[in-house]
């Protein structure tokens, strides 16, 4: 019944969650041609699935956020509402997903998580008349990953054109990403 302390322990439990999964899906959008190239390094599927990933990179962020206020409802004592919300999530899923399949060439992967997000926020909202901060929680986080990105995918990028090789590119970028998002952060 402490509202003010569970405003507080959301908000700071979302924001932390944030500074980790945007970040995490840039960098699978941006890196996605070499993760795919050393995983499944064959070249009739290559240009597919490293499309695949960058465009489903952002389910990341959605399945993530939508986990973690899954657990805050149940932490709260509302057992029953991310189950249902995750139903009426799953069935516009499935409407969604069949239109778009019917009437273009696009799927729907990230639309229920973004969904389940959607339903999960507002009923925290309604319970504890809960409201998140979007500028420190999400925009911040997200300039900063883009910044990150693109320093990533010039130093990824540019290593592997001068070293022909796959695997330490990837790791000195990601370290690189890693530096570059937390000291924009910091900042």
């Amino acid at each position: 019944r402490d509202y003010r302390q569970t405003k507080e322990h959301i908000r700071s439990g979302i924001r932390i969650t944030m500074l980790i999964l945007i970040p995490s899906a840039v960098g699978m959008s941006v890196l996605a041609y070499p993760i795919i190239g050393m995983i499944f390094p064959q070249k009739e599927t290559i240009i597919t699935s490293t499309m695949l990933l960058a465009v489903g990179s952002p389910g990341v962020v959605f399945f993530g956020l939508s986990t973690l206020t899954n657990g805050i409802l149940q932490a709260i004592g509302e057992v029953k509402a991310p189950l249902k919300n995750s139903a009426i999530a799953l069935v516009w899923h499935c409407i969604i997903t069949f239109a778009l399949l019917f009437f273009t060439p696009l799927g729907g992967n990230c639309i229920y998580g973004l969904q389940v997000c959607y339903l999960n926020q507002k009923s925290l909202r309604k319970k504890t008349h809960y409201k998140q901060e979007i500028r420190r929680t999400y925009v911040l986080p997200l300039l900063a990953a883009i910044l990150m990105g693109i320093v990533v995918g010039a130093c990824y990028f540019g290593l592997f054109i001068l070293t022909r090789k796959v695997f330490i590119p990837l790791i000195i970028s990601v370290i690189i990403g890693v530096i570059v998002y937390f000291t924009v952060i910091l900042y």
